[in-house]
């Protein structure tokens, strides 16, 4: 599996049980998840989801991928909770070098609300 949109969409599945409905979960059209099933299902050499009367149903083997493709996204989805997280929170060491007198007279009197703000440097 060389592409998390095929990895995705193969969840919409599994998580629907139709291609309609998860072509509108992910925001695309119906022939677009077939044709990212079938790219999968090649990829794999075997049959992820069987398709019965307009709903599908896992394969053993697409049960299988399933789980692991879930893990896969909790993965992705911690890291980019933690980046985002990252960006957003000011923290760590902070060292200033300065004159006394832009010290005395702008960056204490500054050093309160810098604090209070960013709690976490």
């Amino acid at each position: 599996m060389d592409n998390w949109d095929n990895l995705r969409v193969l969840l919409a599945l599994g998580r629907t049980g139709s291609i309609a409905q998860a072509a509108r979960k992910l925001g695309v059209n119906q022939t677009t998840v077939t044709r990212r099933l079938e790219q999968c299902e090649a990829g794999f050499g075997t049959q992820l989801f069987a398709r019965v009367r307009g709903s599908v149903h896992s394969t053993d083997a697409g049960q299988d991928l399933m789980a692991h493709a879930e893990r896969v996204e909790r993965e992705v989805l911690a890291a980019q909770s933690k980046l985002s997280g990252l960006d957003q929170k000011a923290q760590g060491t902070v060292r200033l070098t300065s004159v006394p007198l832009l010290i005395n007279h702008i960056l204490v009197p500054a050093l309160p609300g810098l604090l209070r703000d960013h709690p976490n440097l």
